[in-house]
């Protein structure tokens, strides 16, 4: 998707989950229609990924795909590799009262067993939890922003990634709210 120029797309985590995952999880309109759905779990490395999107490594990526189950566990797999997970953390609104997601971190790793080696590509997979987690129990759909780790220039100047700004207030975050007040006063 082209963007125009000086575009850029910068959502908090609360953005995310409240703007995009939850209402792709309730079939309702999106936003922006930016972040494609694509198959991160399929059988292509992440550096094939961005071939196929039209893009560069050095871009940080927004996409929904949906987690793969095998029994109650969750096979993060591409091909012979996998995405390892490193940590989790809660996401709160912006109240910092309710728990209403989960970022997980991911590093990809080639090789097998005792062999494993990290590469440079990291995942950040954004999930609903907590007081929103009744509109995830059939759904699959996850966010996921991925891109190669921040690396230092022959000057000590961090390589920033291309994201950015949506225009304009995501008023989804207000309307859950006002759905809960409502739901306590009565």
């Amino acid at each position: 998707m082209t963007r125009p120029l000086g575009f850029r797309f910068r959502p908090t985590d609360e953005e995310l989950i409240f703007g995009y995952l939850l209402k792709k999880v309730r079939g309702e309109e999106l936003p922006w229609n930016g972040i494609p759905e694509f198959d991160l779990y399929g059988d292509k490395a992440p550096s094939q990924i961005f071939g196929d999107l039209g893009g560069r490594e050095e871009e940080k990526y927004y996409l929904f795909t949906r987690i793969k189950k095998f029994s109650k566990r969750v096979v993060r797999t591409t091909g012979g590799e996998t995405w390892h997970e490193g940590y989790s953390s809660q996401i709160y609104d912006s109240s910092g009262q309710f728990v209403i997601g989960l970022n997980k971190q991911f590093c990809f790793k080639v090789g097998h067993g005792s062999s494993m080696k990290k590469t440079d590509w990291i995942m950040h997979e954004f999930s609903l939890s907590g007081a929103l987690q009744e509109w995830d129990l059939s759904s699959t759909w996850v966010i996921c922003t991925v891109h190669k780790k921040v690396t230092e220039t022959r000057r000590g100047v961090k390589r920033c990634f291309g994201d950015a700004q949506i225009p304009g207030p995501i008023t989804a975050v207000e309307a859950w709210k006002d759905e809960n007040q409502t739901a306590q006063a009565t």
